[in-house]
């Protein structure tokens, strides 16, 4: 099936009752997963900077010497997708939840670019709407954050499928690193302060690594309780292990709605099976970027 060139792909009218049950059952465990995020409207994880960077380094290198790049977008981060069109790709991202669709659209620079194309679809069924082996690139944000374990599999998978040989596979991945065990809750906070780490990955570090990390995170599921991180800031403060400035920062700051972290060497078998690794120097230690180039 070739893609349409379309500005929004309106896929559910399309759908089996089967694959409308599936993507009902995605939406409602999201939800249920998600904290009430009313007055939580600042996101500290944006992928800016070194990060973006980064990403754009990548999408260059892909769609270098094409006449007709295309990249696929997982969930609808206004940042990669601009990077995407300032390069010269068509871009389709692809997300389930209508909300979000919506809600990202007034920030893409050129929005009513006929190379900019929205898709409202289940990512692990992406291969049975969108022609394999048609892009170059398939990346995400912290998508695998958002995906319970066995999913995160499937998605790596259906994006081999996606990509076309030689074509790459980029995203911050939400994985647990054994070597980061340990660090403690005071070491996390004087990096921060030092400016070594943003809050989006003294987070990470609080609630995966450091002390809190058993009330905080499940390893059989693989389930981060991201909420928690404010509410234990907010108990430091009032303790004054943590300032008041400090304390207003964070809690101003909302990273994702759900984590789910899937091991170290798990994540590095399922996407070994289909990409092999491009080294590059990394932007963080404390939440890796994968990249991968299909094989």
């Amino acid at each position: 099936m070739n893609i349409l060139h379309l500005r929004t792909l309106l896929l559910f009218n399309s759908l089996s009752m089967s694959r409308l049950q599936r993507q009902a059952e995605v939406l409602a465990r999201w939800s249920k997963d998600a904290p009430d995020r009313k007055d939580r409207k600042i996101t500290a994880s944006a992928p800016a900077g070194a990060q973006g960077e980064l990403y754009r380094k990548f999408v260059r290198l892909a769609i270098k010497g094409k006449k007709d790049p295309w990249v696929l977008i997982l969930g609808m981060t206004p940042e990669l997708r601009n990077i995407a069109m300032e390069e010269g790709a068509t871009v389709v991202a692809v997300d389930i939840n209508q909300d979000v669709i919506c809600s990202v659209d007034p920030n893409i620079k050129d929005r009513l670019n006929t190379k900019n194309i929205m898709a409202r679809g289940d990512w692990l069924m992406m291969d049975q709407y969108l022609q394999n082996k048609k892009f170059d690139v398939v990346m995400g944000d912290g998508v695998t954050g958002q995906l319970l374990n066995q999913d995160t599999k499937k998605l790596v998978k259906v994006s081999a499928h996606l990509l076309k040989k030689g074509g790459y596979f980029i995203s911050r991945v939400d994985i647990h690193q054994p070597a980061l065990d340990g660090l403690s809750f005071a070491q996390a906070l004087e990096l921060w302060r030092a400016g070594k780490m943003n809050i989006a990955e003294f987070s990470i570090v609080v609630l995966l690594y450091s002390e809190y990390k058993k009330q905080c995170y499940n390893p059989r599921t693989g389930l981060m309780k991201t909420y928690l991180f404010w509410d234990i800031i907010e108990k430091l403060y009032r303790k004054g292990v943590v300032t008041k400035a400090e304390n207003e920062a964070i809690q101003k700051t909302r990273i994702s709605l759900t984590h789910y972290n899937v091991g170290q060497k798990t994540f590095l078998a399922w996407t070994g099976k289909y990409f092999k690794p491009v080294p590059f120097k990394p932007v963080s230690i404390f939440w890796s970027t994968y990249v991968g180039q299909k094989k």
